[in-house]
Parts: C-alpha cells; sequence; structure tokens
C-alpha cells in the first residue's frame, strides 16, 4: 500500500481530515475498489487490535510501547494537519510495522517458552495408578476400602480420604493405602499431611511403595513451590528406580 494511501485512510479513520478532503477521498473510494479494499482492511485491522489490546494484558503492555513509539518517533503532522501526531495508535510507516510484528512475536513466544510455574508442573507429573483394593471380608473396613477406591477413582478425594482415614486407624501398616491417602492429602492441599504420609512409607524398610512415596514427596514439596526440597527429594531416587528418567526431567524442568 502506497504511503500517502496509508496516510489519508489514516486520517479519514481518526476524523482529521477537512471537509473537502473528506469528500474526495468517500469519493475515491467508491469509484475504486483497490481504496475501498485498502480501508476496509486497516480497519478490521484496527478494531482487531483494539479488541486484542483490551482483553489481553500483554497485548495491552505492546499497545503501550506502540503508543511511546509513535509519540517519540512522529511527532510531525502528517499532510493537512495542524500540531504534532496526538498518540494516534496505528500512524506508522512500514518498518516500524515490521518492528511492531517483530515484538508481537516475542511477546507471544515469551508466553509460549517462558519457564513453567510449580502448578503447571505438577500437573504434568502428576499421574496416579488407579485404586484397586483387593477386598478381604464384608465387614465395615472392608467397606471402607470399597467406598475409598472407588471414590479416588472418580476423583473424589475428600470422600476418599475420609474412608481411608477410618480403615487406617484399625490397619495402619497397610502402605498401599497410606500412598493413596498421601495422595489424596496431596489433592486436597493438605501438604503437611501428606508429607507426613510419604515420609513415614519412605522409612519403612523393604516395601515395594518407597519409590512411589519418594516420588510423590518431591511433588508434594513441587506443589507447595518448595523448589529446594522437590530437587533434593527428586536427587534422592537412585539410578535405576522407575522415577529415576522422569526425575531427571522434572529436575531440568524446574
Amino acid at each position: 500500500m502506497e504511503e500517502n494511501l496509508y496516510t489519508r485512510i489514516e486520517d479519514y479513520l481518526d476524523n482529521v481530515m477537512n471537509e473537502k478532503d473528506r469528500i474526495s477521498f468517500e469519493a475515491e473510494v467508491r469509484q475504486d475498489p483497490a481504496t475501498a479494499k485498502a480501508l476496509e482492511q486497516v480497519r478490521e485491522a484496527r478494531d482487531r487490535l483494539r479488541r486484542g489490546w483490551e482483553n489481553d494484558a500483554a497485548d495491552r503492555t505492546l499497545h503501550d510501547t506502540l503508543q511511546q513509539l509513535g509519540a517519540e518517533h512522529f511527532k510531525q503532522a502528517a499532510p493537512g494537519k495542524k500540531g504534532g501526531g496526538g498518540g494516534r495508535l496505528f500512524h506508522l510507516p512500514r518498518v516500524w510495522w515490521a518492528i511492531a510484528a517483530g515484538v508481537a512475536g516475542l511477546v507471544a513466544a515469551w508466553l509460549l517458552l517462558r519457564p513453567a510455574g510449580s502448578e503447571d508442573l505438577y500437573a504434568r507429573y502428576r499421574n496416579f495408578d488407579e485404586a484397586s483394593f483387593t477386598l478381604m471380608g464384608n465387614d465395615s473396613a472392608q467397606q471402607s476400602r470399597q467406598i475409598a477406591a472407588e471414590a479416588f477413582n472418580n476423583k473424589d478425594y475428600a470422600t476418599a480420604s475420609k474412608a481411608l482415614q477410618a480403615y487406617l486407624q484399625t490397619h495402619p501398616n497397610e502402605l498401599e493405602l497410606q500412598l493413596y491417602s498421601g495422595f489424596c492429602f496431596l489433592e486436597l492441599g493438605q501438604y503437611n499431611k501428606a508429607i507426613s504420609a510419604f515420609q513415614k512409607i519412605r522409612a519403612t524398610p523393604n516395601n515395594a511403595w518407597a519409590e512411589e512415596a519418594t516420588w510423590y514427596l518431591a511433588l508434594t514439596y513441587l506443589r507447595q513451590n518448595n523448589r529446594d526440597q522437590c530437587a533434593k527429594t527428586l536427587r534422592s531416587i537412585p539410578k535405576g528406580s522407575s522415577r529415576y528418567e522422569v526425575g531427571q526431567q522434572l529436575l531440568k524442568a524446574l
């Protein structure tokens, strides 16, 4: 688009043309399809950018930057105007549109590539196995196991936690259910209880649940945003462990 036409479109959309120029420009729009198309394209671009800037904090920052650039670099009046550019939103030559596009690209890249937050990392790495507790009778304790498994698998962690606690009062040494109790505490944001449950399992010699307890202890610290303790716990996972490789991945992500 030739710059004089672009400037006249800007003037027209900003309602700063004098009456004679406005009438002339509108006649040109009616007679020349290329001018009419250019007008609609610029109008649409302005509307889209304004809507985007109003709704996105990062874009509002870009908007402020462009406004400042316009104020600093384009103070001369456009042809037919009195005074300066008036801080107009889009009165920028092509080279500055290219710069603006580059800045917008950097903003988008930062939003996509910025380091993940603790909660994002937790959601990415948390992957509970389905609860499947073997029933060993029909008494109330065994019913608590069944209720806990069904509630946990339905992500009703409050109900699962209540049932697990009822069961563990009479069966405190069942480490698998202690582990799932820790999962519930973790999901419910009861981090101290989760840490206590996982540490108790880790401290129990020769058990099959120690690796999972260590892994989820690290994730508990992560969700607390205690990255130092999270990293320390991850480093304690030995090579050969089923959680070693994923632990190294999380360390790098930290």
